[in-house]
């Protein structure tokens, strides 16, 4: 381990001519190979992502879901996706949520995510290099005014596999280890919020009150050449209405549900997210092998973690199978009337 450590803080990410630009084609490269499952995302700012690390663990059940109509009566356990997705919407429906902001507030998100970086010191992927990093992001976001972004990394880089390692070595061990500090940008006001490809003012968005069909039916007609497949994207459009977004509790119920309607979506159960905490999952496996998952917290509703995983070998991540390749876990969302920490 104090060789690995001191390996790393050797390591530079940005090997031979073109540096940051360099490492970014790198980057992209890597994961326009894994036939992106990667996400096209409508959130309007970067976040933490392409994490790396954890093997899934799936527990077997025994944690029940309490759903907000039980009258503090433990419910039975869920058996399916479709049934976990209708009793966190029936808790979504009796939670107010941090709420949707007026026009001249901020709506505010921590999360932590690993991302991975590439390099490619020749022309030959095979003798690509990847390494993980780790960082905290805090995002506020606001229809009126402009929000603000901070970034940190936690903790040294590590390397995706041992043949990273080899390949750095290889390559000469050139360079300094990818270590930031905090960072802050501005962000734009975002003038808008995004369910799919629809934009909604905040007033519509208040006034959005479609069936759990009709939704599911309208961002399905509108997927087009985006994601994977028509039902994978659909899965996730709905997530990232309910990642970085408000809804109001009529809304938020209605995503879930309308989530439930998607061919194919699998249940995970009673598992932990990457904090430990309880959660329920459930997730879409698309034909590229990388299995999204959402787990969600059954008290509140809220989406505590995403991961997105290797369920069968895939062209292009040199990751063993039942490795999270993203994982970004949610610590906080409020809605802020300046931006700070709420």
């Amino acid at each position: 381990m104090i060789d690995e450590l001191e390996q790393l803080r050797a390591f530079r990410a940005d090997l031979g001519p073109g540096g940051e630009a360099a490492r970014e084609t790198g980057r992209e490269r890597v994961l326009e190979a894994a036939a992106p499952a990667r996400r096209k995302r409508r959130v309007r700012a970067p976040r933490a992502a392409l994490a790396l690390g954890a093997t899934v663990a799936a527990a077997a059940g025994g944690l029940a879901i309490v759903s907000g109509l039980d009258q503090g009566h433990v419910a039975p356990a869920p058996a399916t996706a479709s049934e976990a997705l209708r009793r966190v919407a029936d808790v979504a429906e009796q939670r107010s949520g941090p709420g949707v902001p007026r026009d001249d507030q901020f709506f505010y998100v921590a999360s932590e995510g690993t991302e991975m970086v590439s390099s490619f010191p020749t022309r030959y992927p095979k003798d690509s290099f990847s390494y993980l990093y780790t960082k905290r992001r805090e995002i506020w976001l606001s229809v009126d005014r402009s929000g603000l972004l901070s970034e940190e990394q936690v903790g040294p880089p590590r390397w995706v596999t041992p043949r990273d390692r080899e390949n750095w070595i290889k390559a000469g061990r050139q360079g300094e280890t990818a270590q930031h500090g905090p960072h802050e940008e501005p962000m734009d006001a975002i003038h808008e919020y995004f369910v799919g490809d629809e934009k909604f003012t905040t007033a519509q968005l208040l006034a959005y009150d479609p069936t759990p069909q009709e939704l599911f039916d309208r961002l399905r007609s509108r997927v087009g050449d985006r994601g994977q497949s028509r039902d994978g994207e659909v899965f996730v459009e709905i997530a990232d209405a309910l990642r970085e977004a408000p809804q109001t509790p009529r809304l938020r119920a209605t995503l879930y549900r309308a989530l439930a309607l998607v061919p194919g979506v699998q249940f995970l159960g009673d598992v932990k997210d990457r904090l430990g905490r309880a959660a329920v999952g459930v997730a879409f496996t698309e034909h590229t092998g990388l299995r999204q998952e959402l787990l969600f917290d059954p008290q509140t509703s809220e989406i505590l973690n995403e991961r997105e995983v290797v369920a069968h070998p895939v062209q292009g991540i040199r990751a063993p199978v039942g490795t999270a390749v993203e994982d970004v876990v949610y610590t906080k969302r409020a809605v802020t009337d300046a931006a700070t920490r709420p």
